[in-house]
């Protein structure tokens, strides 16, 4: 069979957010669009006021916010529609990044069109529960039934990707099936060393040539636990005097992270700089000595592969799918995942390593992130969707 194809992308967040999810959509969405086929977006959401070229490839439902994450939003019932535009636009597969209504409109498109639905796994759920459980007994209970209601969702797909082993294996556990592991990617064109940046980087952000700088980058959220990070932040401070912490990004814990540098006294070493735009991430990404994350809910871990893709190493928790892309002393360190005083001792151990380990280490970084180059995952994905139906058909 021909092998572009009219692929529908259900997500319940998109552009003009910018998260985990909504980056690997759209990376997703261009490499396979250079290979020929034609992606159309079926998202929760208002029309943005200022119209990209595509837009008339993005179908956005009415909505209403998400009590949690305000800046999410719910679609109300978007399913009469979603049919109407797939079958406009000559859907021949459906592919759902959504886990809510936009997800069952998935289901209910590729169910009405006849043709195959592939559901991918991006946010873990079930561990997200015990941030608003009030014990031990309420967490088990929520996350118990969290798995059942995941069970009867993706039971309405023919096929569940994963973005790493460590979720694959999850989903299994809980009986969830066919499941197939296939990562995210990374643009290593876009996020690349460049060696030149660094020096301006520093003036850009008021840090002294001689100082070391730790990013920490994403979303600022509970599961991403970056007041362990400043707790940690003050350990490698008071053992190395010339290091400083730069923390991007926007969500919910932001006034958490805030009120631990107060108390941690830490105004002057950690700079808090909200969102910022990719370009000036990537500047980051390139310039800085080390990057670190403590969060125990990465699917994948997006962020710490774009820092590995500029060639710099990552300290990281020993948490979900961090292990799968971090190896121990080859392209960054692990640390326990509640442990702040071993996270400060490996960002101290990544910040002191010299001369040609130093080099060996941002080589390795970077050749982990080829392995998951966003040219090379394109090929999967169009390979997996033509599979998908032709078999269908069949």
């Amino acid at each position: 069979m021909e092998k572009s194809l009219n692929i529908a992308y259900f997500t319940d967040t998109y552009l003009p957010n910018i998260d985990g999810v909504v980056r690997s959509v759209v990376d997703l969405r261009n490499a396979l669009e250079k290979k020929g086929d034609r992606i159309y977006i079926f998202t929760s959401g208002n029309k943005p006021t200022i119209m990209d070229k595509d837009s008339q490839n993005v179908f956005y439902h009415r909505s209403i916010p998400f009590p949690l994450y305000p800046q999410y939003k719910i679609a109300l019932f978007p399913y009469l529609s979603s049919i109407k535009q797939a079958k406009e636009k000559k859907i021949q597969l459906v592919h759902s990044h959504a886990m809510t209504t936009m997800g069952l409109s998935a289901i209910a498109t590729s169910k009405n069109l006849k043709v195959p639905a592939i559901g991918t796994f991006h946010t873990m759920l079930p561990k997200a529960v015990k941030l608003i459980s009030f014990d031990k007994r309420s967490e088990k209970v929520a996350s118990d039934l969290t798995w059942k209601t995941l069970g009867v969702f993706y039971s309405g797909f023919d096929l569940i990707t994963a973005p790493s082993q460590v979720v694959a294996d999850e989903l299994k556990m809980h009986n969830i099936s066919p499941v197939k592991v296939m990562s995210n990617g990374v643009d290593i064109n876009k996020f690349s060393p460049n060696l030149n940046k660094k020096s301006q980087v520093k003036i850009d952000y008021g840090i002294k040539k001689n100082e070391q700088v730790v990013l920490v980058a994403g979303r600022i959220s509970p599961e991403k636990n970056v007041p362990l990070i400043i707790k940690a932040a003050k350990k490698v401070i008071q053992e190395k005097s010339q290091v400083k912490f730069i923390v991007t990004g926007e969500g919910p814990a932001v006034n958490e992270v805030k009120k631990e540098i107060v108390k941690q006294n830490l105004s002057e070493n950690v700079k808090l700089m909200g969102f910022l735009s990719e370009q000036k991430i990537i500047d980051l990404y390139q310039s800085v000595d080390v990057f670190a994350t403590a969060s125990t809910f990465e699917t994948q871990g997006l962020a710490a592969l774009e820092a590995l893709s500029c060639s710099t190493p990552v300290v990281a928790a020993n948490a979900m799918a961090l292990p799968e892309m971090i190896k121990e002393d080859y392209n960054g360190y692990l640390f326990e995942q509640t442990d702040t005083e071993e996270c400060a001792r490996k960002i101290i151990k990544a910040l002191e390593i010299k001369g040609l380990n130093k080099n060996r280490m941002k080589k390795n970084a970077r050749e982990t992130a080829i392995k998951y180059s966003l040219s090379n995952v394109a090929n999967k994905w169009q390979e997996l969707y033509v599979n998908s139906v032709e078999n269908y058909r069949k």
